[in-house]
């Protein structure tokens, strides 16, 4: 049909002559220039444009992802800070011990107190969960564990200071479970909410690596105190991001 309708044009505008071949290679860029411009604009221009567009970088590089899948991923990060806090005092009391001159048993104590706050903490966490929300309560719990975190080192010198920073550490994190299972629910389809939960609590025993790889350098070359800082400060960045 094609080749028919090209021989009709070709016949009635001055036969099939080189005049007439001429006339249809002139015809035809015209014709693919208009489809691809859409008016007098060159096809060079669009086709640079349609390139730059491709090679243009989006930031955040979380932008378009659906909600549900950035809500995921900030809960992760959130436990990943969470285990970081929970074991940087597990390389800090040498230092600690040797500065201020603690007993094996008042380490013992300075470490066991985050675990009174943590399971007094749990049952309360899902009822704050279920009444208020999970978004809410995780919120809450980082600010705390990261607050009392970041105090440590000025509390450090004064025991009862010190253990109850570490409790508010515990409850802290001991609400967080409890806050992220409940915005699981209310916001995760049901087939994805397994994924969701292994992407979610993995972010503890990511956090506890992460923690244990990192302090050790930071208290060698910034002091002790400042691997308490730093990871709290972390905490605080995540809150007034979210």
């Amino acid at each position: 049909r094609r080749r028919g309708a090209v021989r009709r044009f070709s016949s009635r505008d001055g036969g099939g002559g080189p005049a007439g071949a001429l006339e249809k290679r002139s015809v035809v860029p015209e014709v693919a220039a208009e489809k691809k411009g859409g008016g007098d604009a060159p096809a060079e221009e669009f086709e640079e444009e349609e390139v730059d567009g491709a090679l243009e970088l989006r930031w955040p590089p979380w932008e378009g992802l659906p909600e549900r899948y950035r809500l995921i991923g900030a809960t992760s990060l959130a436990f990943v800070i969470c285990n970081m806090d929970k074991v940087n005092l597990s390389v800090a009391i040498i230092p600690m011990s040797h500065q201020y001159g603690w007993s094996s048993s008042t380490a013992g104590l300075v470490q066991s107190s985050f675990f009174w706050g943590y399971a007094l903490s749990q049952l309360p966490g899902g009822w704050l969960a279920k009444l208020i929300g999970g978004r809410t309560v995780l919120k809450a719990g980082v600010l705390v564990w990261s607050l009392a975190t970041a105090v440590i080192p000025v509390v450090a010198g004064f025991m009862p200071g010190l253990v109850l920073s570490r409790i508010l550490v515990g409850i802290g994190e001991g609400v967080s479970p409890s806050a992220a299972t409940d915005l699981i629910a209310r916001t995760i389809p049901l087939q994805e909410r397994s994924r969701a939960v292994s992407v979610v609590f993995g972010g503890l025993a990511f956090g506890s690596v992460l923690g244990l790889l990192f302090a050790p350098p930071i208290i060698q070359n910034l002091g002790w105190e400042s691997v308490f800082y730093i990871f709290g400060l972390l905490g605080i960045i995540w809150v007034s991001s979210i």
